[in-house]
């Protein structure tokens, strides 16, 4: 739960901010305040990175990302993708009402 409370802590720290940005996304477990808040979990994969052995990445496939950027081009072509996934998201954060406002 440590992950899961330090996206809670960010998400009230910028509750006034239209979009919130968080890392760290590996479990099933970590997605839900993300989720539950309306938010989208999005993975960034590289055919460039070699695979990893790390035993806290085991259950990462049990975590469904609702989108998926291919980090496989140029750093010029992902900055442009990113920039048009952040442009699109701020846009539907815009135009509903704030999910979750701390008491």
């Amino acid at each position: 739960t440590y992950w899961a409370n330090e996206i809670d802590r960010r998400i009230v720290v910028a509750q006034d901010e239209p979009l919130i940005t968080t890392s760290g996304v590996r479990f099933p477990e970590d997605a839900k305040p993300v989720t539950s808040r309306g938010g989208l979990i999005v993975e960034v994969t590289s055919v460039r990175v070699q695979s990893d052995d790390d035993p806290t990445n085991a259950r990462r496939n049990d975590l469904k990302p609702d989108t998926v950027v291919h980090n496989d081009g140029s750093r010029a072509h992902v900055n442009i993708m990113m920039g048009l996934m952040r442009r699109d998201m701020l846009d539907k954060a815009r135009a509903v009402a704030p999910i979750y406002r701390p008491s």
